[in-house]
């Protein structure tokens, strides 16, 4: 029986393997994105379901535990809100999340690290878009392998340079 278990396991993770996991957006999922990979939660987090008229729903007997990591395949503009998707068809407000991409899988943007630019130096913010006590001085240049959004602002990007350490795009200039 471990056998067993052991070889549908085995199998089980090759066909994943292979398999893409990004899906296509239907026509309408009108603004629909395949970019953004993970998502934080700073707090106990709602879930909404989507429905065909695209209208989202809390979802009552489930959330995302607070100061988790999730995976997250696409983003949906529903009225004023951004949901992006965490399951098959659970959704998570992009408002109560901090969301991210990794740089280097992405291949978009082609950004593979920052230059300090803020005189006399940059504050580091926490990965949930807090400012830290740290700074980081201007002229040193660090890799980035993180691009996130905080507060659900996506007109203001951040840079991960470290384990829970970001700078802001006003203090850097990425290359």
């Amino acid at each position: 029986m471990k056998k067993l278990l052991t070889s549908f396991f085995l199998t089980l993770m090759a066909v994943l393997a292979i398999v893409p996991f990004a899906q296509i957006a239907k026509a309408d999922d009108h603004n629909a994105f395949n970019y953004i990979s993970n998502v934080a939660t700073p707090k106990l987090t709602t879930l909404y379901n989507k429905d065909d008229s695209n209208n989202f729903t809390a979802v009552k007997n489930r959330s995302l535990g607070a100061k988790t990591n999730w995976y997250t395949d696409m983003w949906i503009q529903s009225g004023k809100e951004t949901y992006l998707r965490v399951s098959t068809n659970e959704w998570a407000r992009m408002s109560d999340v901090v969301a991210s991409l990794k740089l280097a899988a992405s291949g978009e943007p082609h950004i593979t690290g920052v230059t300090v630019t803020a005189n006399p130096a940059a504050i580091i913010y926490d990965d949930f878009g807090a400012k830290t006590i740290g700074r980081l001085e201007k002229g040193y240049a660090f890799k980035a392998d993180q691009m996130g959004y905080f507060n659900n602002d996506t007109q203001h990007t951040y840079f991960r340079v470290g384990t829970n350490q970001w700078l802001s795009n006003a203090d850097v200039n990425p290359y």
